[in-house]
């Protein structure tokens, strides 16, 4: 769910988004998942903003200029909406954990298929193969009896 921002009166979008992640990589050249520092925090920030608006212009100097002057909208990107009950999370923290639409198992199956592809159809052509042999092995026999 993406949540509001005002930035010089203007309202944009932050929330989670492959290709905010994509941009973040490709600035950083490190994963979101090695993001620790507030200046990581704050690219992450930005390549939000420029993925999820058509409508936002800053550049990166001109967007840090202006974080400086507003830090605290950095706190507001950083934690979702929650009931002041509950430990609010970061987006860091969610994205981290696997929370953000189960992209752990995502990563999971796009590391692991290329493996596991070949195995189940190697076992497939296997099986395939024994199932062949035994029905020839079947007929020479009934050949062979007198």
């Amino acid at each position: 769910m993406d949540e509001i921002i005002k930035i010089k009166g203007e309202s944009y979008k932050v929330g989670f988004s492959f290709l905010a992640i994509k941009h973040f990589e490709e600035l950083t050249n490190k994963s979101v998942a090695e993001c620790t520092s507030t200046y990581d925090t704050l690219l992450l920030m930005f390549c939000t903003l420029r993925a999820k608006n058509t409508t936002f212009l800053m550049n990166l100097e001109q967007f840090i200029q202006y974080m400086d002057k507003n830090p605290e909208l950095l706190n507001q990107f950083q934690f979702s909406d929650g009931s002041s009950n509950k430990k609010k999370e970061t987006i860091l923290e969610k994205i981290k954990m696997g929370k953000v639409l189960g992209l752990w198992m995502l990563s999971i199956l796009l590391l692991f298929s290329p493996i596991l592809i070949p195995i189940i159809f190697g076992i497939m052509l296997l099986w395939r193969i024994w199932t062949s042999v035994l029905k020839v092995l079947k007929i020479l026999g009934k050949r062979s009896e007198p």
